[in-house]
């Protein structure tokens, strides 16, 4: 008791006490034991009074007197509770704070006192200062799973979702749940750490119920966003199939967004395989012109000889001349010439590109065009480099360049045709599609290109009706794609 620090606080005396100083010494005692008790009972008195006036509706005047009362006596921690709680139910949430912290600050028996102030600061709309009394209070207690839990939540509420996480991680490893497993995926989401976004999902769905429906959910919603739909497809129907009643608002937007994607899929894939069709029709194509050219270059090279051997014929057989005049030598045989420099540099031009060194084969070819700027090969094998040096917008003017030297060139129009298709939109692949299919009317090659290319943008029906119709005309009749044209142009007969 307050009254007896006297006794704590006197010296002692050396000696002994007399009988009769003993006996003034109990006195003493007994006269201060009953004032402390006087004492006591006066704040108690006090006290109740103060609480009487609370419960008649007469709080500010009752939260006085006992204020006034704890001022007069900082040292009684059970009066300094009782007006925490005073003013907790019926004063100032921030007063009733205070005084809880001052209770946990002074009594290490009621450090739990930390959480009652957060608690009153949270009611009272401070979450940050809840969360810091929190922290206080899980200093002295941190195996109290549900102080965790709270102070997680005033974390997330605060959007501070890295110490959300950190103190669901805490209550997570004393109480495992499916509620914290989501709470901690949440987190995640924010923390845009998808990874383990997904691993707490997938933890929590043993748990079953709602929490387990919204857990296959959220993990369709994250495989969307990282760009893997058929495993968003796939938590999907699981959802379906262990979930059939569940219903959320999103789930049809999410749905919908798959089907179009199996759509996009299913007409990605279409154009890859025309693609790789136009792009073995160009091969053959090319093909042909090389054999072509390569039987041309052999017929040149058969005349030269036989225009050789008359040559030589000739110097062989005796002539009439006048016997004053010497007979002429036989003429020599031409010695091939050296090759040009224009040809050296095209020839170590398409060496590079062979070896992929796509840098080193474009500046020869470069060199080349300012050599021979008129010709139209080293542009159009520029745009080649180029597009396979992956700079398809660089390739396009190398091969209207090309094309302008070279207009009646199928395969360059071929060429041209499919880097529209890579670079530009349908319209104008459109128009360019019927101006080449005018310029080169009886190539069954480019008919067959137009036709798909066009056919493919279902915008033109007709000028693919028209262009697989030519195409039956000009091609052999053993053509692979001859059965493709009939089955169009049945559904899509052109208009006469």
């Amino acid at each position: 008791m307050p009254c007896l620090t006297f006794f704590a606080r006197r010296p002692k005396l050396g000696g002994a006490l007399q009988p009769g100083a003993i006996a003034a010494l109990g006195l003493s005692a007994a006269v201060l034991l009953a004032g402390c008790a006087g004492a006591e009972q006066r704040i108690e008195r006090e006290r109740l009074r103060a609480d009487q006036l609370i419960a008649q509706d007469r709080a500010e005047e009752g939260l006085a007197r006992l204020t006034a009362l704890q001022e007069r006596h900082p040292e009684n921690l059970p009066l300094l509770e009782h007006l925490a709680f005073a003013h907790a139910g019926h004063g100032d949430p921030a007063l009733a704070a205070w005084f809880f912290i001052a209770v946990a600050e002074a009594d290490p028996d009621h450090r739990d006192y930390f959480s009652f102030a957060a608690q009153i600061l949270e009611e009272a709309g401070d979450p940050a200062g809840a969360a810091d009394l929190l922290r206080r209070h899980l200093g002295y207690f941190p195996d109290d799973p549900l102080g965790w839990q709270r102070l997680a939540t005033l974390e997330s509420s605060l959007h501070r979702p890295r110490e959300a996480v950190q103190a669901a991680l805490e209550w997570h490893q004393l109480q495992p749940s499916q509620r914290s497993a989501r709470f901690l995926a949440e987190g995640f989401i924010r923390l845009n750490n998808l990874a383990q976004a997904v691993s707490w999902l997938q933890a929590a769905l043993p748990g079953g119920g709602e929490a387990a429906a919204l857990s296959l959910l959220d993990l369709a919603r994250i495989e969307i966003r990282r760009n893997r739909p058929a495993d968003a497809e796939a938590y999907l129907r699981r959802l379906a199939a262990e979930h059939p009643d569940f219903r959320d608002p999103e789930l049809p937007g999410l749905q919908a967004s798959l089907r179009e994607w199996r759509e996009a899929e299913a007409d990605v894939e279409t154009a890859r395989r025309q693609q790789a069709e136009l792009a073995a029709q160009l091969a053959e194509t090319r093909r042909q012109q090389e054999a072509a050219a390569a039987e041309q270059a052999r017929r040149i090279e058969e005349e030269r000889r036989r225009e050789e051997e008359r040559r030589r014929e000739d110097a062989r057989r005796p002539t009439d001349r006048p016997p004053d005049r010497p007979a002429q030598a036989p003429p020599t045989a031409e010695r091939p010439s050296a090759p040009s420099p224009y040809e050296r540099i095209l020839s170590r031009a398409e060496a590079e590109a062979a070896a992929a060194n796509w840098d080193l084969a474009i500046d020869l070819y470069w060199q080349a065009i300012a050599l021979r700027e008129d010709a139209a090969a080293p542009w159009a094998d520029l745009a080649r480099v180029y597009r396979l040096a992956g700079q398809p917008e660089l390739a396009e003017p190398c091969l209207l360049e090309a094309r302008r030297r070279d207009p009646d060139s199928p395969i360059l129009a071929l060429e041209w045709l499919e880097l529209l298709r890579e670079l530009h939109p349908a319209d104008r692949v459109l128009e360019e599609l019927r101006r080449d299919y005018q310029r080169s009317p009886q190539n069954h090659g480019l008919a067959l290109a137009v036709a798909r290319a066009a056919a493919a943008q279902r915008l033109a029906p007709q000028l693919a009706a028209h262009a697989y119709r030519d195409f039956l005309e000009l091609a052999p009749r053993d053509h692979p794609a001859r059965r493709e044209a009939r089955d169009f142009l049945a559904r899509f007969p052109p208009a006469p």
